[in-house]
């Protein structure tokens, strides 16, 4: 059975594996964007793809900043030893949370 992080970025981002720079559709960047929450998507492999608005805030990372940067090292390092293992399950077609903060991260 194919994890289902594979799915949900071939569907998401189909150039992704052409290995083009992955984006949303105009509909699909409104609608998380209306979040005040900070949502990112993230590579199997640990690489930002995407962040909402909201989470470029909160981060200080410009929302043109063309994303593509490791995830684990916008977030303080006490939590990068659960977000390794939640990336890991993630790979394995696995549900996967931990308890995770944000600092601001000068770009």
């Amino acid at each position: 059975m194919e994890a289902a992080a594979g799915i949900y970025t071939r569907i998401m981002f189909p150039d992704a594996a052409s290995k083009v720079d992955p984006h949303l559709s105009d509909l699909q960047k409104a609608m998380l964007d209306a979040t005040p929450d900070c949502i990112k998507v993230v590579s199997v492999d640990g690489k930002l793809l995407t962040m909402n608005r909201a989470g470029c805030l909160a981060l200080n990372v410009p929302e043109a900043s063309g994303f593509g940067m490791p995830w684990l090292p916008l977030l303080p390092e006490e939590v990068h030893a659960a977000g390794t293992e939640a990336l890991r399950k993630a790979a394995a077609g696995q549900t996967a949370r931990f308890s995770g903060k944000s600092i601001g991260f000068p770009w």
